[in-house]
């Protein structure tokens, strides 16, 4: 097992391939570095969320895949149909997985429902053959349940996902000898839960801050 951190921007690197493409990119809800809380009812955003441009990313995933290789892509629901138009010319869409956070942040409660549901996009290469692992599992839905960060695990960024929830996605989505791709690491939640199950993972970071909690995280020099 092999866990790779680099500081660069993922959108213009030379890459190889990838089993895996865990990923959770901006969600493009800041307009002029603030965030626009009629679509992400009043949640903070930071300078990195300010007008992301979905077609680079749909650009290069296609080929960071190996033949039987899968996508997994976090995303809001304003850029649904950008990524499953954009990315449904080179890949084969499966399924909209919802991650629907039980303990979710009332924003907005006032006047309108609360949000309690991210999107997941998953994505394969091949129309045939793909890895997908029903474990223990009789089947498997398109919703996941459980709270959202809480205690130690949670670090100073305002997207973290929890590790039971990537954990969950890469025991179903990989095995033991695949190599996983995060272009968008944040504080390193994919790389160390691939370092948990032993998952050779390649992360991307180019904020020098979230960089550096990565490296700690992971146990990087």
């Amino acid at each position: 097992m092999a866990t790779e951190l680099i500081k660069a921007d993922s959108l213009t690197y030379t890459h190889k391939k990838y089993d895996l493409l865990l990923t959770d990119p901006p969600y493009s809800l800041a307009i002029d570095n603030a965030c626009y809380s009629r679509h992400n009812n009043g949640a903070a955003c930071k300078e990195f969320d300010y007008n992301f441009n979905e077609q680079k990313l749909i650009d290069i995933v296609p080929d960071l895949l190996y033949e039987n290789g899968t996508a997994l892509i976090f995303c809001a629901r304003t850029q649904l149909s950008k990524y499953i138009d954009g990315l449904s010319k080179y890949l084969y869409f499966k399924n909209l997985l919802v991650w629907h956070k039980t303990n979710p942040a009332p924003f907005g409660r006032e006047s309108k429902y609360v949000n309690s549901d991210e999107y997941i996009l998953y994505f394969t290469k091949n129309s045939k053959k793909w890895t997908f692992n029903l474990e223990h599992y009789p089947f498997k839905t398109t919703y996941y349940f459980t709270p959202i960060l809480q205690g130690s695990e949670r670090f100073n960024h305002p997207c973290q996902k929890p590790e039971k929830l990537i954990k969950y996605l890469l025991k179903t989505h990989t095995h033991q000898n695949d190599t996983v791709v995060d272009l968008f690491a944040g504080t390193g939640t994919v790389a160390k839960c691939c370092q948990d199950l032993g998952i050779s993972s390649t992360s991307f970071e180019i904020n020098e801050y979230y960089y550096n909690i990565c490296k700690k995280r992971l146990d990087i020099d």
